[in-house]
């Protein structure tokens, strides 16, 4: 579903779930289906959780995947105790399941409990090593998290062969060091390799390096291209928050600050903090720098204030480092936003 939610695939996902449901009504991978659908298609996370609830006991082979559902739901729930015990109950079950791997490693950045999130992401990368392209780029992430971009590069620069996300991940940590070469180099062999990132978002990432760079002509160029991919893409699905954020993201880079703040707003209100408690805080960091991009300071630090103590809120690393929040850092509010997103999160 993800990035695909077109009605008539939602209403042939539904109709599948309720198939498999109808037929084999005791069967615990006939709720799982509808879980799925209710997860994934309509970001309708009760119910979900309610479908699992239901379940008869699955198949020692099917308990993973259970537990993995579980973990995820109650992450959007905002749940984070019990997503993170699930979580790890699938992995004890599973533990060279690369989408298992990568959802306990996410909960744990979630957390910012990132030296756990980077100690599980070298474990996968050796105990899942045909498949460990993700779990270099989420080990970077979980040191640039930390605010070392200097370690990140390092380690990256230590594979042989690097992915496309990899690539991303070492533009990214040259961003933060301000080295604007190797960014957009790195950007470039991204585009080149495998699992590359979308097209749109290695234009935004572009188009923010060459802004951070001072160079006004290909910072335009390169959020014009983007603008072009996700424009049709949201008339395809007018109510895809993804793809509103990430347009707001272009419209900003390109001075269209009234465009930028209504979808922007759009993409918040459709994917709120209190709806989406793993997504949410994302989108709405992503418009607390849409707003400091367009000069609104204030609304950008009032919208940052409560994301530093939320899980899945923005990083020390990300606030420290990104050139994004540059026209923020004479602030003291924003030395004390450094403050807080360097605390883990409490479990109660």
């Amino acid at each position: 579903f993800e990035g695909d939610r077109i009605p008539d695939r939602l209403e042939k996902a539904r109709v599948a779930a309720e198939t498999a449901l109808r037929l084999a009504p005791n069967l615990a991978e006939s709720h799982l289906a509808k879980a799925q659908y209710y997860y994934n298609g309509l970001r309708d996370y009760e119910k979900a959780q309610a479908e699992l609830a239901a379940a008869p006991p699955p198949s020692p082979g099917g308990r993973a995947r259970f537990f993995d559902l579980s973990a995820l739901t109650e992450r959007r729930l905002g749940h984070w105790k019990e997503a993170l015990r699930d979580g790890e109950k699938a992995w004890e079950l599973d533990s060279h399941d690369p989408f298992i791997v990568t959802e306990v490693i996410q909960t744990y950045m979630s957390l910012r409990r990132y030296p756990e999130a980077e100690k599980r992401a070298g474990e996968a990368i050796k105990n899942i090593s045909v498949r460990s392209a993700p779990f270099w780029s989420l080990k970077a992430d979980s040191i640039l998290a930390q605010g070392e971009p200097a370690r990140a590069r390092a380690f990256l620069e230590s594979a042989s062969n690097l992915s496309g996300e990899s690539h991303a991940a070492l533009a990214q940590a040259a961003l933060y060091e301000r080295d604007f070469t190797a960014a957009l180099r790195s950007l470039e062999l991204a585009r080149k390799s495998t699992m590359a990132p979308a097209p749109y978002f290695l234009d935004l990432m572009q188009g923010t390096i060459a802004r951070a760079q001072g160079d006004a002509e290909a910072s335009r160029q390169a959020f014009e291209k983007a603008q072009q991919i996700l424009e049709p893409s949201l008339k395809k699905n007018p109510r895809d928050a993804s793809t509103l954020i990430n347009l707001a993201w272009a419209y900003a880079g390109l001075g269209r600050a009234e465009d930028a703040l209504q979808a922007s707003q759009e993409a918040v209100q459709l994917v709120p903090t209190w709806r989406d408690a793993a997504e949410g805080p994302d989108i709405a960091a992503m418009q607390a720098q849409i707003q400091a991009w367009l000069g609104n300071k204030e609304a950008a630090l009032e919208q940052l204030a409560p994301l530093v103590k939320m899980p899945a809120g923005p990083s020390y690393g990300d606030l420290k480092f990104n050139p994004s929040w540059d026209t923020l850092r004479d602030d003291p509010r924003f030395e004390q936003f450094l403050v807080e997103a360097r605390k883990p999160i409490a479990l109660e």
